[in-house]
């Protein structure tokens, strides 16, 4: 049993179609290290975070586990066989967690990889409130208000920006709870489902206790987020530097 409290469950499954690129977009070298390779490194150096692991796309595992394991060094658990979705290899990253005997109470963070900016303060901030309250999702407080199209061209509603959080993750849960979650969704369920966070929340599991967001957090998916990510490094290298 791997007698550890808490685990960063990083999904790197996704192939990137929207970036464009030859490669999945986790794996873009941005500055001579993978995308993939920032977002390990914020987990690895937390003191919160016992125990790493990596969901990846087939093709992609050997080089996801060689850079898990230059990074995480002993912290890390392995990685894990991706699903046609991020909640599909979510829940075959929590049922990998469960056959290697990590503790049901374990406090698992699963976080987006291609998310390389997560703080410590939000990564203590999620495990803490996780610990506290049972659950943790980062929520990103919007400024601004949302237009409603069915069409994506016309608007026939809004919704107003006061009490709108845009979820990014983590989100932390015990592995026991995610585990109950994708069996009581079962197959389907798990299929249809937009995200993790949307899954627990169609399964009724209110309240989700809001860990205050970052706009540094953001995901990158197209290619201007990586043209945005590269500019904030080069901001951070220069602020080292100084």
């Amino acid at each position: 049993m791997h007698n550890v409290s808490s685990i960063a469950l990083i999904l790197a499954g996704g192939h990137g179609r929207r970036m464009a690129c030859l490669r999945p977009k986790q794996f873009v070298d941005v500055d001579g290290r993978p995308v993939l390779a920032y977002t390990l490194s914020a987990f690895a150096t937390h003191p919160g975070v016992d125990a790493v692991a990596v969901v990846c796309v087939d093709e992609w595992m050997s080089v996801a586990d060689g850079l898990g394991r230059d990074i995480c060094g002993s912290k890390y658990l392995g990685t894990f066989r991706g699903g046609e979705s991020s909640v599909l290899s979510a829940r075959n990253g929590v049922e990998s967690l469960w056959r290697l005997g990590c503790r049901p109470e374990a406090v698992v963070l699963i976080h987006d990889g291609v998310r390389p900016l997560v703080s410590d303060r939000l990564i203590s901030g999620c495990l803490e409130t996780c610990q506290a309250r049972g659950n943790a999702v980062a929520g990103l407080q919007s400024n601004e208000a949302f237009l409603v199209s069915s069409d994506g061209q016309c608007a026939s509603s809004y919704l107003p920006r006061a009490g709108l959080f845009r979820a990014q993750t983590p989100l932390a849960f015990p592995l026991g709870t995610f585990r109950r979650a994708f069996a009581a969704a079962g197959e389907e369920g798990v299929r249809s489902a937009q995200s993790v966070f949307t899954l627990m929340a169609g399964l009724g599991v209110w309240p989700l206790h809001i860990v205050q967001g970052e706009s540094r957090n953001f995901k990158i998916t197209y290619p201007d987020d990586l043209e945005l990510f590269r500019a904030l490094l080069a901001v951070r290298h220069g602020l080292q530097m100084e």
